[in-house]
């Protein structure tokens, strides 16, 4: 069972995948060329219709209201009102290319900064422009807080316990207005059956590469 970080690494995501068939590799970890095309349409149109990506994640994920302003833009209507959730768990617009069995969902924070947490002594330089090559060092506490929104909403969605599920940050994410982490999941309640393996319970043999890549 993982349930928990995993590397962004396409190398090492290429040994868990040996392991975990649901979860991407190299070949699988970007859409596929029709939904990167998609994709790119959403976002244009995004830009297009809204004054900024974060009222449009403010409006999209974290449900607040907004409004047509007088340039026939979309935008948040009170962009100083606290946002009411912490953390919204959502299926990912963008799905990976991933064998059809897998869950490809989003988990967003309103109460993290997209590199709070996951550098070693962040400076505001930092987190206000955050780079493709900055090196993430999340804590054991961060990542358990994490873990734990996330098995708390699997439980809500599957209404079991029966579930397996591992997340990465996206070393060069699209969005960067909001802290977010890729999560991929798999219900094992549901008979779920890749090529002739019935998946019923996890490789032992994948503990000590889960502990040396997270740690």
């Amino acid at each position: 069972m993982i349930r928990n970080m995993i590397p962004s690494d396409l190398e090492l995501l290429n040994q868990l995948n040996k392991l975990y068939k649901w979860l991407p590799n190299s070949e699988t970890i970007r859409p596929s060329s029709y939904d990167l095309m998609m994709k790119h349409l959403r976002l244009n149109q995004i830009n297009n219709e809204w004054v900024s990506m974060s009222d449009y994640i403010k409006y999209k994920i974290f449900r607040q209201n907004a409004y047509i302003n007088s340039l026939g833009k979309k935008q948040i209507k009170n962009p100083d009102q606290t946002i009411q959730y912490e953390w919204v768990f959502s299926e990912s617009d963008f799905k990976y290319n991933l064998v059809p069995q897998s869950n490809h969902w989003v988990l967003w924070s309103s109460i993290y900064k997209q590199n709070e947490k996951l550098i070693t002594n962040p400076t505001d330089e930092l987190i206000t422009n955050p780079t493709d090559e900055l090196i993430t060092n999340p804590t054991d506490e961060f990542i358990n807080e994490i873990n734990q929104v996330i098995t708390k909403e699997l439980i809500n969605i599957i209404g079991s316990n029966n579930f397996n599920f591992a997340w990465y940050k996206n070393p060069k994410p699209t969005i960067y207005d909001f802290f977010h982490v890729q999560v991929f999941w798999i219900d094992y309640g549901s008979d779920t059956i890749l090529g002739s393996n019935k998946l019923v319970s996890d490789p032992i043999e994948n503990i000590e590469l889960i502990n040396l890549t997270i740690n």
